[in-house]
């Protein structure tokens, strides 16, 4: 993919090297620091290092995620409401070696405390100083010059306007650089089934696991999962269709991991009228159902336009389904379509590509011309 568009990010907002060495173990250093968080749940710690190391989080129970966010590493750590004593281990092969980190809660936000401002970064009401782009910016691929997409990784990573780093993540790199984007979480949510967790590195050889199997050619990727259930889910994704397919014998579909980017609070479907006539209608969710077979009807046409996030960018969602689901569910953290049955198979596409919108563009003609280009 090539496009003439230049963005600047600042991805060192909100870290800090507040760590206290308290000994030397096994030929590693132990740092520790506390962290205050205000409410129970999963957080993101974004680290690097001073000189280049590695870095291990011993406590809490912590996993490594494939750089979901960002440049630099992270780890998903469970942390409950107050204050948290948060333990990292690192070689001490270099005497001055020093660690950097940042916490991202579920919304995509920075954690900050008192430490994590100074005055020499932030401004009394703790905005970001300087986070204009330079003016030496250097234009990178696109801009600078003009390159062609990325294919045939050993899982596959860049196709046509989203990437999937990690089984079961699906992201959009290039929004993270849009000034109007405010988080610090990279733009992207989860297709993993309940229960599951992602999987994949970008920077080394992925060596897969005993239950996944990955199937690479010249255009598409297809990632395949054996559930610890005795079910499957697989995602085929390719450099020439704009739709990802996913295929599973689970009775769901599940986007979650949406609270950073706002869990589309509308749906568009085609019932049919009196008259047999096609008639599209655009619901919000009531108390947390979009749709529901026995209350709605089934759907005359395969296929929901998801849309509504109520924050910048508005990036609406084509699901094309292979038959009239149970129900549609929805809450802060995502949207759950349901089945009578295996699934066997949907196709979840970006309807309008690269381009994004804001809140007040889905109008009612914005609506009906979307209607058309499904």
């Amino acid at each position: 993919m090539s496009f003439d568009r230049q963005y600047y990010v600042n991805t060192r907002d909100g870290f800090t090297a507040l760590w206290k060495k308290s000994e030397i173990k096994d030929g590693h250093a132990i740092f520790k620091r506390n962290y205050t968080v205000k409410e129970d749940g999963e957080y993101y710690l974004q680290y690097y290092t001073e000189p280049f190391s590695t870095l291990e989080v011993i406590s809490p129970n912590a996993r490594y995620t494939p750089i979901l966010h960002g440049e630099d590493k992270e780890y998903l750590i469970s942390l409950n409401s107050g204050e948290n004593e948060v333990v990292v281990s690192i070689p001490c092969d270099s005497s001055d070696v020093t660690p950097y980190t940042r916490l991202i809660n579920a919304d995509g936000e920075i954690v900050r405390d008192d430490e994590c401002f100074s005055d020499r970064d932030y401004t009394a009401t703790g905005e970001l100083k300087g986070a204009d782009a330079p003016e030496d910016l250097t234009a990178a691929v696109g801009k600078g010059f003009k390159s062609f997409g990325r294919f045939g990784f050993s899982k596959g990573d860049g196709v046509l306007d989203y990437s999937m780093p990690a089984f079961g993540i699906v992201s959009r790199p290039f929004i993270s650089g849009m000034p109007r984007y405010k988080k610090h979480a990279m733009w992207s949510f989860s297709l993993l089934p309940d229960g599951e967790t992602e999987s994949g590195i970008n920077m080394k050889v992925y060596k897969t696991p005993k239950n996944e199997k990955i199937d690479v050619d010249w255009t598409h990727t297809t990632w395949r999962r054996s559930l610890s259930d005795g079910h499957f889910i697989s995602y085929d994704y390719s450099t020439i269709s704009s739709s990802l397919l996913i295929e599973t014998d689970l009775d769901y579909i599940s986007l979650s991991r949406m609270a950073a980017i706002g869990a589309y609070t509308s749906a568009t479907f085609c019932f049919s009228d009196s008259d047999g006539e096609s008639r599209f209608v655009t619901k919000t969710a009531q108390d947390g159902i979009l749709y529901d077979a026995e209350r709605d009807g089934e759907l005359k046409k395969n296929f929901v336009i998801l849309s509504r996030q109520n924050s910048f960018p508005e990036v609406p969602v084509l699901l094309t389904l292979p038959r009239s689901p149970r129900s549609i569910k929805r809450n802060k953290n995502g949207v759950r379509v349901e089945f009578d049955g295996s699934v066997g198979f949907a196709l979840l596409t970006f309807l309008y590509g690269i381009e994004v919108f804001d809140t007040e563009d889905l109008t009612r003609d914005w609506y009906e011309k979307a209607i058309d280009k499904a």
